[in-house]
C-alpha cells in the first residue's frame, strides 16, 4: 500500500503559549463570555502548537510550539491562546470566538503574579504575558514553571478543558548547545532498483538522544525543527531520494514524532525517514546523515513535477555527535520488492515528515 499522511485535526482546542510578539492585553478580572458562531465545543481537547496569526501555514516561520519554553531570568514572555472547534455544518478547525481563557503563572502549587482573564478575539485568538522579572535563579540552575491555560465558562456539560505549558528560567548568561548521540544501528536496508518506497516497507527508524542542554520541539517553527540532511555537503541529490517524503534532495526528513511533541534533555525519540530505491543502480552503498537545526533563513518552493520541491537551510547549526552512516544493499530490478519490517506499532494516518506538515496545514486552512 502506497503511504499516505492522513489528517488528525478534528475537534481540536488549541491553547499554545507564544514567546514570537503576539502577547497583548488582559485583565485579572473575568469578563463575561459571548458565542459568537455555533462551535461544538463539547468534545474538545488541547494540543500547543500553533501560527499565532492564526493561518496554520507551515510554509511560514510564526509557526511555533511551546509545550517547553527556556526563559532567561528577568524577561517577559508574551504568551497566546488559539481555540478552535466543530463548526456548524460539520466544518473543523473554525476558530472560537468570546471564549474566556485564565491564565495563570505557577511556582509548583503557588500561583505567581495575578491571574489574567482574556477573551478570545473573532479568530479564536486570546493573548498576554507572564512577568518573570521576580524569578531569580542561581548561575548552575534553573527553574521549572507552569502557565496553565483553561477556558472557562464553557457551556454545561463541557468537559474541562486545559492544558499546561513549561518553561524553564535560566540565568542569563545561558547559552544553547545542541548535542546528540545516535545509537549504532542494526538496521538491515535492502531495496530494489526502480522501486518506489512504500509504508512500511521502506520506512526507517534511528534512535536518538538529546545529549545538549536545549529542548527538541517536535511542532515547531521550521526554523527550530530537529533535521536529518545528507551528511556529505558536496552531494547534490541522494541516490535514495523519496520525492513523496523527503523535504527536497537533501533535506531527508525530521524529529517529528506523533506520540512525543517535545524530546528534553536526556531524553530519547526516534527519527524516522525512508528511503527509495526508484533511481538507485544495483550495488552495495554506504550513505552518511547528521542532523541540523537553527538555521539563519529557509529558502523553500516548489519548481513543479519536474523537480519537486527546493527547501535550502541557510547557515544551519550541526548537532554535534549526530552524524550516521548506513549500510544499504541495492537489488536488481528484476529481483522482486524487498519485504520490509513490521512497523505495525506506528499508525499508518500518523506519520510525519514534510508531507505531514503539509496536511496538517490543509487541515487548518480548509
Amino acid at each position: 500500500m502506497k503511504k499516505s499522511f492522513p489528517v488528525f485535526f478534528a475537534f481540536l482546542l488549541v491553547v499554545v503559549l507564544s514567546v514570537s510578539g503576539c502577547g497583548g492585553g488582559g485583565s485579572s478580572a473575568g469578563p463575561a463570555a459571548q458565542q459568537i458562531v455555533p462551535v461544538d465545543v463539547h468534545a474538545a481537547q488541547m494540543v500547543d502548537y500553533l501560527d499565532p496569526f492564526g493561518e496554520g501555514d507551515i510554509m511560514q516561520d510564526t509557526y511555533q510550539s511551546y509545550d517547553y519554553q527556556i526563559a532567561r531570568s528577568g524577561e517577559r514572555k508574551n504568551v497566546g491562546v488559539y481555540a478552535s472547534g466543530l463548526c456548524s455544518g460539520g466544518m473543523y478547525g473554525c476558530g472560537i470566538p468570546g471564549v474566556t481563557v485564565r491564565f495563570r503563572l505557577l511556582d509548583g502549587d503557588t500561583v505567581i503574579g495575578p491571574i489574567i482573564h482574556v477573551v478570545s478575539s473573532i479568530n479564536g485568538v486570546a493573548t498576554t504575558s507572564v512577568d518573570l522579572s521576580t524569578i531569580s535563579v542561581t548561575p548552575d540552575r534553573s527553574k521549572i514553571l507552569t502557565v496553565k491555560a483553561e477556558v472557562v465558562g464553557l457551556p454545561a456539560g463541557s468537559a474541562q478543558i486545559e492544558k499546561d505549558m513549561i518553561i524553564e528560567v535560566v540565568p542569563g548568561d545561558f547559552v544553547e548547545n545542541y548535542a546528540a548521540e545516535v545509537a549504532s544501528s542494526s538496521l538491515t536496508i535492502a531495496l530494489t532498483s526502480g522501486e518506489d518506497a512504500i509504508y512500511p516497507d521502506n520506512l526507517y527508524s534511528i534512535h536518538v538522544t538529546n545529549t545538549g542542554n536545549t529542548a527538541w520541539s517536535n511542532f515547531d517553527n521550521r526554523k527550530n525543527r530537529i533535521y536529518m540532511v545528507l551528511s556529505d555537503e558536496a552531494e547534490i541529490q541522494s541516490p535514495f531520494y523519496d520525492g513523496s517524503s523527503w523535504y527536497d534532495q537533501r533535506v531527508v526528513s525530521d524529529m517529528t514524532m506523533w506520540n512525543q511533541e517535545t524530546i528534553l534533555p536526556g531524553e530519547s525519540g526516534d527519527l524516522m525517514f525512508y528511503l527509495s530505491g526508484k533511481n538507485a543502480a544495483p550495488g552495495e552503498y554506504q550513505e552518511c546523515f547528521k542532523l541540523q537545526t537553527k538555521p539563519d533563513a529557509i529558502d523553500s518552493g516548489y519548481l513543479g513535477d519536474w523537480a519537486g520541491w527546493y527547501y535550502n537551510l541557510i547557515n544551519p547549526t550541526d548537532i554535534e555527535g549526530s552524524e550516521f552512516c548506513l549500510a544499504i544493499t541495492v537489488l536488481p530490478a528484476d529481483s522482486g520488492r524487498v519485504a520490509g519490517r513490521s512497523l505495525q506499532s506506528i499508525p499508518e494516518d500518523k506519520l510525519f515528515g514534510k508531507m505531514y506538515w503539509e496536511n496538517k496545514a490543509k487541515a487548518r486552512n480548509r
